[in-house]
């Protein structure tokens, strides 16, 4: 669920009559309840004080004392800098909003008291009295941890996906209101969208266990707090980044080309990945599509129960693919389509500067009643280019790279062992 909040930039009322101050009381985010009383003048306390002369001096000089917790920040100000009344204020403030470290900081506190003091000379002054909920200790660590405002989409991406292979239950972004129209429910779509055709998202997601979001709007960004449960453990994400990197280090040698780095990693997961639904049955609540069912704990959809169980379906071959093909340094793509039976997901990657259909799920093939641990191996659906691909294979092509010839196998690429197969391309019975 997504809940908004929204903090809307600080409006002082100012009275500039000479002995009147305006006295703000509870300002809290998402507030602008304003309470307005006179009291009596102060008396002048004669001391030597530099004189603010531009807005941009006022602007710095407020930020400066509220990130150093300063609980009574007087300041005297040029008239001809910043004139004393509530517009001119409001821009102020404004402009006080674009600050992450302002934000943060005035976001621990209970309210504020503002007021301002003029003789009718040439300069007044305005005092902000914040009350703090914070002590120092604790502001220091606040802004030690303040993240950069991020401008871009890519950024934004990189930003969540590394939250989330990181399993952070608690993380706050700071997101450019251009990157990102939260309140537009077919742009915040799209970008879930975009996130769980992320393999390194796609794998854990599988594993959470509700979220709450809540972003916060300041003028020219909004903070995106998010709170998430997962049922899986930074171990066992470990565990699974650990077996990438160390089988392409075993298996994966430099002096390789991109179709040997390929065709190794087909071999390898044709070999050790039967695809099984796992231990949970078909119910009438199941679709052949997309059943239910799980590898002792794990998701058969996810690279997990490839790991530690040694099966999985398609999504989840596609998936560990992609993870160990992006390892070995080759270009890899997560696709999703259709096929006869319902859903179905497999890979693009590039070799030779060219892109390829590879359905790692289809090149380990099953005979009709044969059980999920018998099987044949099969280059039918090794680098294959759209034309190809097509016959069996359906899948949004606005959305994926084109592949426009089959790659040219040679004997080299044969399985010399399976009589039935040749480096020709032909049909045989796969697997859904």
């Amino acid at each position: 669920m997504k809940r908004i909040s929204f903090i809307f930039s600080f409006v002082l009322i100012l009275c500039i009559t000479s002995g009147v101050y305006t006295k703000v009381n509870s300002v809290n985010a998402g507030t602008s309840r304003i309470v307005t009383v006179a009291v009596k003048k102060s008396k002048n306390v004669k001391q030597k004080q530099k004189i603010i002369n531009t807005k941009k001096q006022l602007i710095n000089s407020i930020i400066k004392h509220v990130i150093n917790l300063d609980k009574d920040i007087r300041l005297k100000i040029s008239k001809k800098a910043v004139k004393n009344n509530d517009n001119e204020f409001k821009k102020i403030f404004d402009r006080l909003s674009e600050s992450v470290e302002y934000n943060e900081i005035m976001s621990h506190t209970k309210g504020y008291k503002t007021s301002t003091h003029d003789n009718g000379g040439k300069y007044y002054y305005f005092t902000l009295k914040p009350d703090y909920k914070i002590n120092k200790a604790e502001a220091k660590t606040i802004l030690a941890n303040i993240q950069p405002i991020i401008k871009t989409k890519e950024e934004l991406i990189k930003s969540i996906v590394a939250h989330t292979e990181n399993l952070d239950e608690e993380f706050s972004i700071n997101v450019d209101n251009r990157v990102l129209s939260y309140n537009n429910q077919k742009e915040y779509n799209a970008l879930w969208d975009e996130l769980y055709a992320i393999p390194e998202i796609n794998d854990i997601v599988h594993y959470s266990k509700g979220d709450d979001s809540d972003f916060i709007q300041y003028k020219n960004y909004f903070k995106w707090k998010t709170k998430i449960k997962y049922d899986i453990t930074r171990k066992e994400v470990a565990d699974l980044n650990n077996f990438v990197q160390s089988w392409v280090a075993e298996n994966i040698k430099p002096e390789m080309t991109e179709e040997e780095k390929a065709r190794a990693i087909n071999d390898f997961m044709v070999k050790e990945y039967r695809y099984t639904y796992g231990e949970k049955k078909l119910s009438s609540t199941d679709t052949l599509s997309c059943p239910g069912g799980n590898l002792g704990r794990y998701s058969v959809y996810t690279s997990f129960a490839l790991l530690y169980g040694k099966g999985g379906v398609c999504d989840a071959k596609a998936k560990m693919f992609y993870r160990l093909a992006k390892a070995a340094g080759l270009d890899v793509i997560y696709i999703t389509g259709n096929v006869d039976d319902g859903l179905h997901a497999w890979n693009l990657v590039k070799i030779d500067g060219n892109w390829y259909h590879l359905d790692n799920t289809w090149n380990r093939g099953q005979y009709d009643g044969s059980g999920e641990y018998d099987y044949f191996e099969t280059r039918a659906y090794y680098l294959k280019g759209d034309a190809t691909m097509s016959r069996d294979h359906s899948w949004d092509r606005t959305k994926y790279p084109a592949a426009n010839a089959d790659y040219p196998l040679g004997p080299e690429q044969a399985l010399h062992y399976d009589t039935e197969n040749s480096y020709d391309s032909f049909s045989l019975k796969k697997a859904s």
